[in-house]
């Protein structure tokens, strides 16, 4: 599978200061989809706008992941 479209996990926790926990919280619940390439995690770039409004209602509005889940 071609890394061309994806974003390195690492990558997005640095950018916008999140644990590597809170995506995989995510994952856990289905919200998105880590896809493992060459040992290393990634995220679809079609996904990011999603990412981001998740990290916002997580940070601005302290709502937690299932109430995250039930918003979306």
């Amino acid at each position: 599978m071609s890394k061309e479209n994806f974003i390195p996990l690492h990558k997005l926790c640095e950018l916008y200061k999140v644990e590597m926990t809170f995506f995989s919280s995510l994952n856990e619940i289905g919200l998105i989809q880590i896809t493992n390439i060459e040992d290393s995690n990634y995220i679809h770039q079609d996904k990011i706008s999603d990412i981001e409004k998740m990290i916002r209602m997580h940070r601005d509005l302290e709502i937690n992941i299932e109430g995250i889940d039930i918003a979306f």
